[in-house]
């Protein structure tokens, strides 16, 4: 009993030796890293130009726009790749049958 007390002050001596020396080398709030605003200044630079959705003269190009008729042909290009690719099993696995058969 005695020794786990004795662990626990020890172990917390430690931690309140090593909170000093984080605190001690931690940087000042009004100090400015140079090496963080060059960041900063690049990625502000090559950022690219952003529309945001919610601005009010915010305008999506005709070739983005996503209209029923375009996805409606999607839909029927998928429905007949579909039907391709169940028919070539079907006829892979009625070769099979009849390899099998003969």
């Amino acid at each position: 009993e005695i020794y786990k007390a004795q662990e626990r002050k020890l172990r917390r001596v430690e931690r309140q030796m090593l909170h000093s020396a984080l605190v001690r080398n931690k940087p000042d709030n009004q100090s400015v890293n140079q090496k963080d605003l060059e960041e900063i200044e690049y990625a502000e630079q090559n950022m690219g130009d952003y529309k945001l959705k919610y601005a009010n003269d915010h305008v999506i190009p005709p070739e983005l726009r996503v209209s029923t008729t375009k996805r409606r042909s999607d839909i029927i290009l998928l429905r007949q790749e579909i039907r391709e690719a169940k028919c070539m099993v079907n006829y892979y696995i009625n070769n099979l049958r009849k390899d099998k058969l003969v």
